[in-house]
């Protein structure tokens, strides 16, 4: 308030006591971040990462789903057409 004031915005007669605002205390409130992971990983393929990313233009697919095994960081690629081949991929890449 008091740079508006001094840009010439608002005049100083203008300005009272504000009020206490319990949204503005809120909305100022920094989340708590994710804990560190509590998982060890000791062996191949015993924990896994997947994501799923859409809109890609990649040729005539749209979407493609990402594998990353966590102990050995080997990385799995599936380029999918439509949003529904999704779970079909997961139980192929499961079953190899």
């Amino acid at each position: 308030m008091e740079i508006l004031v001094k840009k010439g915005c608002l005049q100083r007669e203008a300005i009272r006591e504000l009020m206490f605002c319990e949204d503005c205390v809120y909305g100022k409130n920094h989340r708590v971040s994710f804990a560190p992971a509590q998982h060890v990983t000791k062996e191949k393929l015993t924990y896994v990462h997947l994501d799923w990313w859409g809109s890609a233009s990649l040729g005539n697919c749209q979407y493609f789903i990402s594998v990353v095994d966590d102990y050995s960081r080997k990385v799995w690629i599936y380029f999918l057409k439509k949003k529904d081949e999704a779970f079909e991929t997961f139980v192929e890449w499961k079953r190899w």
